[in-house]
């Protein structure tokens, strides 16, 4: 008899676990099944209507429970019909019900932890995992749950913890390595990431995430040529996959790879057509390069989308036109991000001095964030307002107290008023909020260096390139020092090196330029400038300035004077432009033009003045005193504009009549020593019978031996002066020197001067 009726019973079991729910439910549809309706055989009808997805199901289970009240399978099956239907609650409480019921059981468990997992109701997920782990303590699903749990509430070393758990519970599971590397990249723990990697990569050569992350984790080490190798790996690995791709431009955009960058953003276009990251990366790329125009075209397909609208209007902007600004102010007029979109209008006019547009667009922004906050304290210290400008910038600390960008804007315009200690103490209080902080680390070495902290500034230079890696402007850094300490060949050297391949940013050809100017002349200078490629109008006017200090080095005052005009139109607010404009206006005897420059100097000025206690009047800066005193005869300045317009030979006899007349005249003396100087009598000295000036040349070094680019000047005095005796003094021969010859106060204040330019500046009186 007991095996007659287990007949049906077995063959609708083992039709079950073979995925035949219809022949199940066949085999105990069967008069036999009305002869023996037991919890056993209710049970697994009730799992084969299930199988089949009839709505009879649940019945069925609630069947088994009325025959078995703690039947925990009929549970199970109830909260899976529940959870099928979207009834979370009805799913969780059948759950409970089946742990209850079976309390060392794991599938209930399991059952409840992907259930408040699901629900985000981490804790409850946790408790579950828990008492999983009491049962099997290298119960995989838990882990797995523990880390997820873990992740949510911002606990990454107890989500490593559990996931490397996991991993070890089950060393050949794919999904607890690709948590575990996920998670140690996104706490920056590229060593765990890597090693993650590794085991993932031993189980699945091409696994595609274990190959982005070992990128990843070079990426974040800095070692940038372990990084393209392994992006490489991931594209050749699937290479209609955009996530290697998109890794690789970025890449190559940071470290300014055109070519190669040209080759990965074509890939992806091939793969995506209108791919915003390979776009976006060519702007940039043509933006670098100068073509601003081809930039604009290339966004331009996608100039609407979230992803572009604010570089393509930031590439509008650059352009400094008219028309071009307004186009970008009507494509961010509705940008969903309004903030950004506000403080991107905002900056570009502060960049170019509409200080009331830039202030409308600043406070215009509601409930401004860090970044708005920082603008508009800029904007005050451009305006001349520096106390409302440290109000910001402590409204700034007060929100991100442990930023490094509120202190970074400090130490810049410290540095900008000159208060070079306070700097340097800004940018090292900013560098230990943020160490690996590029304005920091970039702008320390420079004041220090400004400073005439030499030494120091070259450790800070190698450890921003130790941080940063090879960076241009690592290399600017050490020219610019290099020039300060009056090295100037081996600066060159530098510059030059640093301009091979390709495209160097702007201010690294300008400090060639200048450099060139110096050693090279003109034409070598010119030949710098001609590579730069400018993007924003202020790019364009930096590139005027200088090629205006090329002509003028060639005499060509009223050309360069043309340029400097030029660029006052194109940035009104160029500090350093409109000094030098001021300066050739009052070279070419032009009163009123040196007058408005020197006042837009001053303006722009205002905020650093005020703060170092220094009078914003013209008349109290060096070009002013002199714009004042040509400007008092007016008969002898019409005289001496008259006598200007004439070729530099032709000058030389009036204005030796001039200042036989006017002695005292500053303008007179100054137009003569052009005018020699131009028209070529002072290349080469003429000796003289009955000079009374010696022809006797004394040269100064701190040292004994001069590093060899100092020699080398020092060297070209003796060709350009034949016959004069050259006699070269260091400290402590110019101190025996003053000792011999000056009371002991001479001495002391030659001992008491801290720079060699001062020292120098000293023993100069002296021995004169």
């Amino acid at each position: 008899m007991a095996v007659t009726t287990a007949t049906p019973l077995v063959a609708a079991r083992a039709a079950l676990r073979a995925g035949r729910p219809a022949e199940a439910l066949a085999a105990l549809d069967t008069p036999w099944f009305l002869r023996f309706p037991t919890a056993e055989v209710l049970l697994l009808r009730a799992d084969a209507l299930r199988a089949l997805d009839l709505p009879e199901a649940e019945a069925a289970y609630q069947a088994v429970l009325a025959v078995s009240p703690r039947e925990a399978s009929a549970m199970m099956g109830l909260g899976a019909i529940a959870r099928t239907k979207g009834d979370a609650e009805a799913a969780l409480a059948a759950f409970e019900g089946a742990h209850a019921a079976v309390p060392r059981n794991l599938r209930p468990l399991d059952a409840l932890m992907r259930e408040y997992r699901d629900a985000q109701r981490w804790a409850d997920a946790e408790a579950k995992a828990e008492a999983a782990l009491d049962i099997a303590p290298g119960h995989l699903l838990a882990l797995m749950i523990k880390g997820q749990a873990a992740r949510a509430r911002g606990d990454s070393s107890a989500a490593i913890a559990a996931f490397q758990a996991a991993n070890a519970a089950a060393p050949t599971d794919l999904k607890a390595l690709d948590s575990l590397m996920r998670e140690a990249r996104d706490a920056r723990s590229w060593d765990v990431a890597d090693a993650a990697a590794d085991a993932a990569l031993a189980l699945a050569p091409e696994h595609l995430l274990a190959l982005m992350m070992k990128g990843h984790a070079a990426h974040g080490r800095r070692d940038r040529a372990a990084a393209l190798a392994a992006y490489e790996a991931a594209h050749q690995a699937a290479p209609r996959e955009l996530r290697p791709l998109e890794a690789l431009i970025r890449d190559h955009r940071e470290a300014e790879r055109w070519t190669q960058l040209q080759t990965v953003t074509a890939a992806a276009l091939a793969v995506a057509p209108n791919h915003p990251p390979a776009l976006l990366a060519l702007a940039h790329m043509h933006r670098h390069l100068g073509a601003q125009q081809t930039a604009i075209e290339v966004l331009r397909p996608i100039a609407d989308t979230r992803a572009a609208r604010l570089e393509f209007a930031q590439l509008l902007l650059d352009l400094g036109e008219d028309e071009a600004r307004a186009e970008a102010r009507t494509l961010l007029t509705n940008h969903p991000d309004r903030r950004r979109a506000l403080r991107l209008l905002g900056r570009a006019a502060l960049d170019r001095g509409a200080f009331a547009e830039a202030r409308a667009d600043f406070e215009a922004v509601q409930e401004p964030d860090l970044a708005t906050i920082l603008a508009l304290a800029l904007l005050a210290w451009r305006e001349g307002r520096p106390d409302d400008a440290q109000i910001h910038i402590a409204a700034a600390e007060a929100m991100a107290p442990d930023d490094a960008r509120p202190i970074e804007l400090q130490a810049r315009l410290a540095r900008d008023a000159e208060r070079h200690a306070d700097a340097v103490d800004l940018f090292r209080a900013a560098l230990a909020r943020n160490p690996s902080s590029a304005d920091a680390l970039l702008g320390l070495p420079a004041v220090l260096a400004s400073t005439g902290a030499f030494d120091e500034a070259a450790a800070a230079t190698d450890h921003a390139e130790a941080i940063l890696g090879a960076w241009p402007r690592i290399a600017l850094l050490r020219a610019a020092a290099l020039r300060r300490r009056g090295h100037w060949p081996q600066a060159l050297e530098v510059a030059r090196a640093a301009c091979i391949g390709e495209q160097p940013p702007l201010n690294l050809i300008i400090e060639r330029t200048r450099l060139e100017l110096m050693l090279a002349g003109p034409e070598a200078a010119t030949a710098a400038l001609d590579t730069a490629r400018p993007n924003t109008p202020k790019d364009r006017c930096d590139i005027l300035l200088h090629r205006a200090l090329i002509l003028e080095e060639g005499w060509d005052y009223d050309g360069a004077g043309a340029l400097f005009a030029e660029g006052a139109a194109l940035v009104p607010r160029h500090a350093e432009l409109r000094l030098n404009a001021a300066r050739n206006a009052l070279i070419r005897l032009d009163a009123d033009g040196a007058r408005e420059h020197l006042g837009a100097t001053m303006e722009v000025r205002a905020a650093p003045r005020r703060q170092a206690g220094r009078s914003s009047n013209i008349s109290q800066t060096h070009a002013g005193q002199i714009l004042d005193e040509i400007s008092l005869d007016p008969q002898l300045l019409a005289d001496l504009q008259r006598i200007r317009r004439l070729p530099p030979a032709e000058r030389i006899v009036p204005l030796g009549i001039e200042i036989d007349a006017n002695p005292d005249s500053t303008a007179a003396a100054m137009q003569l020593l052009v005018a020699h100087r131009a028209a070529g009598p002072l290349d080469q000295p003429v000796a003289v019978d009955g000079a009374v000036i010696p022809r006797r040349i004394c040269q100064f070094w701190t040292e004994s031996d001069p590093p060899p680019d100092v020699l080398a000047l020092m060297a070209s005095w003796a060709r350009h002066h034949p016959g004069a005796a050259i006699t070269r003094f260091d400290d402590e021969t110019a101190r025996a020197f003053l000792q011999a010859r000056f009371a002991p106060v001479i001495t002391s204040a030659f001992d008491a001067a801290r720079e060699p330019a001062m020292r120098a500046d000293v023993f100069r009186l002296a021995w004169l």
